[in-house]
C-alpha cells in the first residue's frame, strides 16, 4: 500500500513538474515572451528630470490635442475639430490637416498609417496625405472610432450600436485587409 501510495504520487508529482515544464517552455518562445527592453529609455532614463516645451497649437486656434507619435517623428492629434498631423523634427512643428474634414487622428504605428474617426465612423488613412478609409461597421450599429493600429496593421477601437439597444459600446478589432473582426 505504502510503496504503490508513494509510487503515485511520485509519477504525480513528475506530471505535475512536466505540465510545469512545458508551460515555462511554450513561454519562452512566445513572441510577447521574446520581446525586450531597451538598456534604457531613449530619452536617456534617469525620470525625466528635464524637459523642453513645444507648443503644438496653431495661432488662432482654439482647441487641439496630440495623442500619439510614431517613431519616426509624426505626431498625430486634433486642431479645431480637424484631424492632423505635426513632425515633431521641425523647430516650430506646423500642424498639417488630413484628408476627410471634422474628426480625430487619435494613433499612428511605425510604418505612419494613422487612425481617428469622423462623423463617418472609424477611419483609417494609409499615410498623411492618404484620403481616410471608412472602417466598417456591422449591421445596426451606428458609430465608432479607431483607437489604435499595431505595426502589422491590426486597428483597435469601438462601435457604438446596434441602434435598437441603447447605443452599447463594444470593443472591436480590424484588420485592414480583411474587414472587420470579433
Amino acid at each position: 500500500g505504502f510503496e504503490k501510495g508513494n509510487a503515485i504520487m511520485t509519477r504525480s508529482k513528475l506530471t505535475t513538474m512536466t505540465f510545469l515544464a512545458s508551460i515555462a517552455l511554450v513561454f519562452s518562445v512566445h513572441p510577447l515572451a521574446e520581446a525586450k527592453k531597451p538598456a534604457s529609455p531613449p530619452g536617456g532614463g534617469g525620470g525625466g528630470s528635464s524637459f523642453q516645451l513645444v507648443e503644438l497649437q496653431p495661432a488662432g486656434s482654439t482647441v487641439g490635442s496630440a495623442y500619439a507619435i510614431s517613431d519616426s517623428g509624426i505626431v498625430v492629434g486634433t486642431v479645431d475639430d480637424m484631424p492632423g498631423i505635426w513632425d515633431s523634427s521641425e523647430t516650430v512643428p506646423a500642424f498639417i490637416p488630413l484628408a476627410g474634414g471634422y474628426g480625430e487622428a487619435l494613433s499612428i504605428n511605425e510604418y505612419d498609417e494613422i487612425v481617428g474617426w469622423s462623423p463617418n465612423g472609424p477611419q483609417y488613412w494609409s499615410n498623411a496625405i492618404a484620403n481616410p478609409v471608412d472602417l466598417p461597421l456591422p449591421t445596426g450599429f451606428v458609430a465608432g472610432t479607431a483607437n489604435g493600429i499595431s505595426q502589422d496593421g491590426i486597428v483597435v477601437g469601438e462601435i457604438w450600436g446596434p441602434s435598437s439597444s441603447d447605443n452599447e459600446s463594444w470593443a472591436t478589432a480590424w484588420r485592414v485587409t480583411e474587414g472587420l473582426i470579433f
